[in-house]
């Protein structure tokens, strides 16, 4: 018997394109090889910066533990370009969206570039892991 050649190219070419599809559409949830500038809570999320060109999403304060000594924690400048996810237990990390960011939230966070040492000090968001609050994608 004859394999039927249209039927096998049809098969070729939607597992082609459903592979490129995927390429395209990553769940992946990359974080930097270092250890996080801080780890805590969110305390305050603000608001876009007015400034015309600015590519400052949001803003979040996040503290450490109220036995960590540091009163002032660090507020992270959140852009496009922050990679925000979380990474639940036994299970894939995976990328969620800023409405993720919220007062309450326990996060370990990295900077992009230095932390401006100030009371609270200052930094761009490079990437951001929530702690597994139990909720799915």
């Amino acid at each position: 018997m004859k394999p039927d050649l249209r039927r096998l190219s049809g098969t070729v070419i939607f597992l082609a394109t459903a592979g490129l599809w995927t390429a395209g559409c990553s769940n992946a949830f990359e974080l930097p090889d270092r250890e996080p500038a801080i780890a805590g809570e969110i305390v305050a999320v603000g608001e876009p910066s007015p400034a015309p060109g600015s590519s400052i999403l949001i803003t979040v304060h996040v503290k450490e533990t109220p036995t960590s000594g540091d009163p002032c924690g660090i507020i992270f400048r959140v852009t496009p370009d922050t990679n925000i996810g979380v990474r639940p237990v036994g299970g894939p990390p995976y990328p969620v969206g800023l409405e993720r960011l919220r007062v309450g939230a326990f996060l370990s966070a990295w900077d992009r570039g230095g932390v401006a040492e100030s009371c609270p000090a200052q930094a761009e968001a490079l990437a951001i892991e929530l702690e597994d609050a139990g909720a799915g994608p």
